[in-house]
């Protein structure tokens, strides 16, 4: 009986273990698959942030789009997270930094070249902490 309970446990970890890899997949576009993000016709907020795991700044400034979407989290403002993460190290870099750091955003990959044509309304360059006060004051000003 002992023996049976130990394998029904193993069994149902190993269940809920395949489950969790299925809800921390990322999913892989092409720029046609995430043009439709850019485009999406409703009264939300979308604050689209292109990163990588591998990028210093894209990591250091990461925290503040948590709390971005956490202090907004019951508005009409959602982030985007696109990593820009080669898609061979999906498994072994991307997915092992958002589960060591709990990202909660919605992170795509974007497997594909990017291309503008003018869907940009607005740009910060350089890390977001730095500039933490005048983007919130633009977020502010909008939602």
């Amino acid at each position: 009986m002992r023996l049976f309970n130990l394998i029904f446990l193993f069994l149902g970890l190993c269940a809920g273990i395949a489950q969790g890899q299925k809800n921390t997949s990322i999913p892989a576009l092409n720029f046609n698959q995430f043009e439709p993000y850019l485009h999406r016709q409703n009264d939300t907020i979308y604050i689209v942030n292109f990163w990588a795991s591998w990028c210093i700044p894209c990591r250091e400034e990461m925290p503040a789009f948590e709390k971005i979407r956490e202090k907004y989290a019951d508005k009409k403002l959602k982030v985007l997270l696109v990593s820009l993460d080669f898609s061979n190290q999906v498994e072994s870099r991307l997915l092992p930094y958002i589960r060591a750091n709990h990202i909660k955003s919605q992170v795509i990959l974007l497997d594909d070249p990017i291309k503008t044509d003018g869907l940009i309304r607005w740009t910060q360059n350089g890390q977001v902490p730095f500039h933490l006060p005048k983007f919130m004051a633009r977020v502010q000003g909008i939602v």
